[in-house]
């Protein structure tokens, strides 16, 4: 169980330092596809956060706890300038680092059990 938590704390931080290095860009910046990429820096957070969810919860045969249309929009394949509105974009950030919490939740609650 250690390792699982490392991970947790992991994925954690690092979310974090995903979220700080945004704050310091505008809703306009995050969302421009600059020359010669493919996307824009929204579009690999919400990137992030659907992987995630996808590898945790869709491989475990679990419900996702992101909406299906954000799953749509950023899942591998997408086109990768797909965007959200800003009301949108800073509910998925709370969000993010919520549904890392919940996996601690999900850890602890599996531990009780074992118990």
């Amino acid at each position: 169980m250690k390792n699982i938590q490392y991970s947790i704390n992991t994925l954690r931080s690092t979310r974090r330092f995903v979220l700080d290095l945004m704050d310091k860009f505008s809703y306009e910046q995050l969302t421009t596809v600059p020359a010669g990429f493919s996307n824009s820096m929204l579009w690999n957070f919400g990137h992030i956060v659907v992987v995630q969810q996808l590898l945790i919860y869709g491989l475990s045969g679990n419900e996702l706890q992101l909406d299906k249309n954000i799953v749509h929009l950023f899942k591998k394949g997408a086109t990768g300038k797909e965007t959200l509105s800003e009301k949108e974009f800073e509910d998925l950030k709370t969000r993010s680092l919520e549904y890392i919490t919940k996996l601690t939740l999900v850890k602890y609650s599996a531990q009780q059990h074992q118990s």
